[in-house]
């Protein structure tokens, strides 16, 4: 496999390198990407080497950055808009098809405020889509045998990804050679 990379991207500090913003587009262009033939259906066969197809794949889309440096409120938001298709002569009629990693949006929010020099809350958030998957939309057995039928390559989507984490962090006093801390969170 390889590929060539293209990105366009525009990077800022604003109000006194109180905020760090980033623009980023970018495209990659992929060869001699590998998948399974579509007849192959698992298992350890003589003949594995046979059930490989090559193809071409591309990636594309944007990321976009914002970061508060100073203040009682620091943190940053970070999100990514993205898209990964492939396409074999072999497989979904040499048609474009997504990906497993197709996974068009991404959100991270993490949050620090300090309620004192001693005490500060925390929090992270975390939203990304659901991975791509084949589905299953046919099973039967026929002379005892269990066959199964699949949909479209990576057609279906499974539930998105998202989990909230807060906590609450104490810094005791400090020496030259000690630094610690004491945190409280509930993690989702």
């Amino acid at each position: 496999a390889s590929g060539i990379q293209y990105s366009l991207g525009l990077f800022r500090n604003l109000f006194s390198d109180n905020y760090e913003t980033s623009f980023e587009l970018y495209y990659k262009d992929l060869k001699n990407q590998i998948e399974f033939r579509e007849d192959y259906t698992g298992g350890i066969e003589s003949d594995l080497e046979n059930k490989f197809v090559f193809g071409i794949g591309r990636a594309y889309g944007l990321e976009l950055f914002v970061k508060k440096n100073s203040g009682k409120l620091t943190g940053w938001i970070g999100y990514t808009f993205s898209k990964t298709e492939r396409k074999f002569k072999l497989i979904n009629n040499n048609s474009w098809f997504k990906t497993t990693y197709d996974k068009p949006h991404d959100i991270s929010v993490v949050l620090n405020y300090s309620i004192t020099k001693k005490w500060s809350f925390n929090s992270v958030f975390v939203y990304g889509s659901g991975r791509r998957y084949t589905p299953v939309t046919d099973l039967y057995v026929l002379d005892g045998k269990v066959n199964l039928e699949y949909g479209a390559r990576n057609s279906a989507t499974y539930s998105p990804y998202h989990r909230l984490d807060i906590s609450v962090s104490y810094e005791p006093k400090t020496s030259k050679k000690w630094k610690s801390s004491w945190s409280f969170g509930v993690y989702n």
